[in-house]
């Protein structure tokens, strides 16, 4: 069972609240309350539990469900204060980042052409494997999500579009130095080895940490699906790859926000197959399906 998240009482950077929590409306006195930019109160735990569901219904910002009246407060919250006043623990940051970068990206790859400002450097790149972009806004925003990163040779912002290759190339270094510099994505290394590849460059510790988060994560049971125990807890929806995280509610069936398919969390076939042999609330014929080794790519059709 999870520990409950909790606020340190000598956190000054917090503004703590004796009143009721905003979200749940709980007004339990023991619990302790802090409140966000906009005036209302939440804890670690409400504000998470918020969080993750707009997430799973496909909305990557942040807003406040609290009442003013007979309104709602509609206050849109920036990642950096959900991430804080959540208290969100290592592995929910990354669950988070992976999830707004699933959700966003498809309209940065709708983009085939875009502009380079780096260094005063001002120049258009067409490439159907990746792009040179502006995203600096974006970036502080969202400093470790996976839809660009920064060469390691020239740090200039790069989106990669062919996600089943690590090898990206720069051609903002290639074109300084004068020949072709290529980088892993993975690990952020000048690239060593064959190429192209999908699991890792050549380069000491280089690793997907995605699917060391698939192979880590702790075990769940659903307490809505008779016999369904020690099920992951992050599971790579079987179409595209985007990592989603089942909140012990309702259904095994998950809705992917990102290729709008619905897929059962437990054994990761499709829900129209799974449904043949089972039901919603009753455990898989074929069992739990063990972690997943790999993650599938998807071409976004």
């Amino acid at each position: 069972m999870e520990d409950e998240k909790s606020y340190d009482p000598g956190d000054r950077t917090l503004k703590f609240v004796n009143r009721q929590d905003d979200i749940t409306l709980d007004d339990d006195p023991d619990s302790l309350r802090a409140e966000m930019s906009c005036g209302h109160a939440v804890t670690p735990q409400s504000l998470t539990g918020w969080c993750k569901s707009l997430l799973a219904d496909g909305q990557h910002e942040f807003i406040c469900p609290a009442l003013n009246g007979n309104q709602k407060c509609g206050a849109v919250w920036s990642y950096q204060e959900v991430r804080r006043l959540a208290a969100l623990t290592a592995q929910e940051i990354q669950y988070f980042e992976e999830t707004i970068a699933t959700l966003a990206s498809p309209k940065v790859k709708s983009v085939s052409t875009l502009q380079l400002e780096c260094m005063q450097l001002s120049i258009t790149v067409h490439s159907q494997y990746h792009i040179v972009v502006t995203l600096q806004k974006m970036y502080f925003l969202f400093p470790t999500c996976s839809i660009f990163k920064k060469c390691p040779g020239c740090k200039s912002l790069l989106v990669r579009m062919n996600t089943s290759n690590l090898n990206v190339h720069c051609p903002v270094c290639s074109a300084d130095k004068g020949q072709t510099y290529q980088f892993c994505w993975q690990c952020l290394n000048q690239w060593k080895g064959r190429g192209p590849r999908s699991d890792h460059c050549d380069n000491t510790g280089c690793s997907n940490q995605r699917l060391q988060l698939l192979q880590n994560c702790p075990t769940v049971t659903l307490p809505q699906v008779h016999g369904v125990t020690a099920c992951p807890s992050i599971r790579a929806c079987p179409t595209c790859g985007a990592l989603l995280e089942h909140d012990k509610t309702a259904c095994k069936n998950l809705f992917c926000p990102r290729c709008k398919k619905e897929f059962c969390f437990v054994c990761l076939k499709l829900k129209s197959e799974c449904m043949k042999t089972s039901s919603p609330y009753k455990a898989c014929s074929a069992g739990v399906a063990p972690r997943q080794t790999s993650i599938p790519t998807w071409s976004g059709n």
